[in-house]
C-alpha cells in the first residue's frame, strides 16, 4: 500500500514553549546538553585553522560543510567535506580537532564514522582511519588501487564491508589484512546496514540487495516488495523490525519485515538522512526540510524551524536534542517538545 502524507506546519517558538496536552511537537531554540553553555560558547568561538595549508580564523562548529555526524557514548564526532575531523564531548564541553596529516587524514571528505569497541573507524574515499579511544593515536588502512570512491562501511566479526561508487562491494579482513571483492552485479553502492548476519545493501540504481554473511550468498529478491527495486537508495535505518529506507525522488520507504508490508511516504521527494528513536523519527528531505514523527503517531509533520534545514547531510539524536549536520551552516542543535 502506498500512502502519501501531506505537510502540516508546526508552530515555532523561538525561545521557549509550553507543552499542551495532545499538542503537536514544537521546536525550541534551546540546547539541553549537560554542558550546553560550553556548547553555545563554542558556536561563537573562532579558532586558528591551518587545514589544507591555509591559515585563517573561523568558527569551529558553525563553519564548514558537514558530511557526517556520529554520537558515540558522550562524544559527538563531526566529519567535514574537506576532510576535517572533530570530536565534541557533550558532558565536559571539550573539543578535539584532528589535524591533517599526509599519512592519516587527507583532504578527502569524511564519509562515515562508526564505533568499533575500543576504536573509532573513520571512512575517507581511499582509506579507513582507526582512532584509539584511549590515546587518540591513528592507524591508517589504505585501500587497494581497485577500491576508490568509498561511500559507507560496516564492521562485523573482524570483517569491514566497504561500499563504493563504481567499484562495487568489498570486504576487508582486518586481522589478516586481506581484501576481497564480493561478487555483486552492481558497482554503484551508496549505503550499507547490518542486522544479525544479513548485510543490507543500498544501490544507486537497482534498489536493495541482501547478502547473508554466514552463507556468503545473496538472498533471492523475488520475495522483496516491488517498492524496493529500481531505487536510488541513500540511507537505511531500522527500528523494532521496521526498516526506514531513504531514496532519491521516490520518498521514504517504510518496510515491516515481519509481514513484508510497505508504505511509501512523500513518494516524490528525496531523503538525505534518517534518525530514529522510540520517541521520535526525524527525516531530512533534500530541498524540502525536516520532518518528524512523534511517539508512533503514524504520521509525519514538517517543521517550520528557525534554522535552514534544506541542506542537511546527517542527523543524530540525544535525549530531546536533534543534532543536524548542514552543508552551509555547520553543526546546529534543536530541542523538541512533545
Amino acid at each position: 500500500m502506498v500512502r502519501q502524507v501531506f505537510k502540516i506546519p508546526i508552530l515555532l517558538f523561538l525561545i521557549s514553549c509550553t507543552t499542551v496536552e495532545n499538542s503537536k511537537p514544537t521546536i525550541v531554540k534551546t540546547v539541553s546538553f549537560p554542558n550546553s553553555e560550553k556548547f553555545k560558547e563554542l558556536l561563537e568561538t573562532d579558532i586558528e585553522d591551518t587545514f589544507n595549508g591555509i591559515n585563517e580564523k573561523k568558527k569551529v562548529l558553525t563553519s564548514g560543510s558537514i558530511s557526517t555526524l556520529k554520537l558515540i557514548d558522550s562524544d559527538l564526532w563531526i566529519g567535514k567535506l574537506g576532510g576535517e575531523l572533530l570530536r565534541y564531548n557533550i558532558y565536559t564541553g571539550d573539543l578535539k580537532v584532528f589535524l591533517e596529516d599526509e599519512y592519516t587524514i587527507k583532504d578527502f571528505s569524511i564519509k562515515k564514522i562508526i564505533d568499533n569497541n575500543n576504536k573509532i573507524l573513520v571512512l575517507q574515499s581511499d582509506r579507513v582511519l582507526e582512532i584509539n579511544k584511549k590515546n587518540d593515536k591513528i592507524y591508517t588502512h589504505i585501500f587497494r588501487n581497485e577500491i576508490s570512491r568509498a561511500t559507507d562501511i560496516v564492521f562485523h566479526n573482524g570483517i569491514l564491508y566497504i561500499s563504493t561508487l563504481g567499484y562495487g562491494l568489498w570486504s576487508f579482513d582486518t586481522n589478516n589484512n586481506i581484501f576481497r571483492k564480493i561478487n555483486l552485479n552492481d558497482e554503484y553502492i551508496s549505503t550499507l546496514f547490518i542486522n544479525d548476519n544479513n548485510l543490507y545493501i543500498g544501490s544507486m540504481r537497482q534498489g536493495l540487495y541482501i547478502y547473508n554473511i554466514e552463507k556468503d550468498i545473496f538472498l533471492s529478491r523475488t520475495k522483496l516488495p516491488i517498492q524496493l527495486f529500481n531505487k536510488n537508495i541513500l540511507d537505511i535505518k531500522m527500528l523494532n523490525n521496521v526498516f526506514w529506507i531513504g531514496s532519491a525522488k521516490r520518498g521514504l520507504i517504510k518496510w515491516n519485515i515481519e509481514d513484508n508490508s510497505v508504505e511509501v511516504i512523500y513518494p516524490d521527494l528525496s531523503v538525505s538522512s534518517i534518525a530514529l528513536s522510540n520517541n521520535i523519527k526525524v527525516v531530512s528531505f533534500i530541498g524540502d526540510g525536516l520532518y518528524v514523527e512523534i511517539e508512533n503517531r503514524n504520521y509525519f509533520e514538517s517543521i517550520d524551524t528557525f534554522l535552514e534545514t534544506n541542506n542537511i547531510t546527517s542527523i543524530e539524536l540525544y535525549e530531546k536534542n536533534i543534532i543536524l549536520g548542514n552543508i552551509k551552516k555547520g553543526v546546529t542543535v534543536q530541542e523538541y517538545n512533545y
